[in-house]
């Protein structure tokens, strides 16, 4: 039977955190929570756990030949800004939603047809969590950051798939803007608490400003009043982050927390993005040392070590297919410059008329899926 995603099926995909209970799932190997638990958890009436199912992710993809190549991703980045957006922060990672009643373009992702899945994908969501889900070659990496997209028409989730490590002298400045705006979350809610705190007679308030929440607290109030009173450039284009010469993995899988629905088509960048130590530790702190608004206290459910990725599952003889870049990048530059146009508002950012100009002749095909890979992966498109 067929359902919108955007009904029941995201409700039972997504659960929404529940601050005021005990949490449903964790990372702790010690508890009765942990990944290894998730299969047999309750998580509610009417939710399905999948988590012991055939299909589920993360997996440990061992590097191989390449199958195809990878320019026939076609990405737009549609014209939605960073108010569009709204930032989140819960007990294993800081989200960052598309605001359903926002009406800009939301960005679009097209995945090759070499997969079997030509289709377009708009996104949902993005979130980060310490550690990863997923490895290659048994190597994990410092962080992952997952675009979430749902299938247009239909009740399938695609997954874009970053790792992040915290190898850049310089970073990626402004990926900075994205901690802002969850650093303001998060000084909301410390503000809040600490008012509420020194208004009941417990002015030190150490049960909350314990586990590093002291370190940030100031630093991140200064990030809400600099949200509020700079002018930056607030079109966000996430396909940016894509490092240039990556190779994609496609392979048919879940989602990596409870219920683990098996709807997802993955989507994984080898080469990971690269921040600076700096932006890692902001990001590591606003997961690790999360104040849950309801109770002030810090909240995590983050393995001991401070990991926040699933134990990689079994393959089950699953097809896992390597796309590399083609290498014919230099002739396309122009396709890079028109989408750029379009992020910034000039072309006014419709994925629709993008993909529409691409498929009406051979040529426009050509021109877009061989160029559009490498032409926006510089990290400097993030903004845009």
């Amino acid at each position: 039977m067929y359902i919108p995603l955007s009904g029941a099926i995201l409700a039972i995909a997504f659960p929404a955190p529940s601050f005021a209970t005990s949490p449903k799932f964790g990372y702790d190997p010690n508890t009765p929570i942990s990944p290894i638990s998730w299969p047999g958890l309750d998580l509610g009436e009417g939710v399905i756990n999948m988590c012991g199912g055939s299909k589920q992710s993360g997996i440990n993809i061992p590097r191989g030949s390449c199958d195809h190549s990878a320019a026939n991703y076609i990405f737009a980045a549609g014209s939605c800004e960073l108010d569009d957006i709204k930032f989140e922060i819960n007990d294993h990672s800081i989200t960052a939603n598309y605001k359903e009643d926002s009406d800009c373009i939301k960005p679009r992702m097209m995945i090759p047809d070499v997969t079997g899945i030509e289709k377009p994908f708009d996104a949902l969501q993005f979130h980060i969590h310490t550690g990863t889900d997923h490895a290659i070659d048994g190597k994990y990496y410092g962080a992952d950051m997952h675009l979430v997209h749902k299938e247009v028409g239909g009740d399938r989730l695609a997954v874009l798939g970053f790792f992040l490590e915290p190898t850049s002298p310089s970073g990626i400045g402004k990926f900075s803007d994205l901690l802002t705006e969850w650093e303001a979350v998060a000084a909301e809610t410390l503000t809040t608490c600490v008012n509420e705190a020194v208004a009941a007679g417990d002015g030190d308030n150490t049960a909350l400003l314990s586990g590093g929440g002291r370190r940030y607290l100031d630093e991140a109030v200064a990030a809400k009043e600099e949200q509020k009173t700079r002018k930056l450039p607030r079109s966000f284009n996430p396909y940016g982050l894509i490092p240039g010469g990556s190779s994609t993995y496609f392979y048919d899988g879940s989602l990596t927390t409870p219920p683990c629905t098996e709807i997802v088509w993955w989507n994984l960048i080898d080469r990971p993005v690269s921040l600076s130590i700096r932006e890692f530790l902001r990001l590591t702190n606003l997961i690790l040392d999360y104040v849950d608004p309801t109770t002030c206290k810090t909240a995590t459910v983050a393995a001991p070590s401070g990991f926040t990725g699933r134990t990689v599952q079994k393959i089950n003889n699953r097809k896992i297919t390597h796309l590399c870049p083609s290498g014919f990048q230099d002739p396309f530059i122009e396709f890079a410059e028109r989408q750029q146009g379009n992020a910034n508002g000039n072309g006014n950012g419709n994925p629709d008329e993008t993909f529409s100009d691409r498929f009406t002749s051979s040529s426009s095909i050509a021109s877009a899926v061989i160029g559009v890979f490498s032409a926006l992966v510089t990290t400097a498109a993030l903004f845009v």
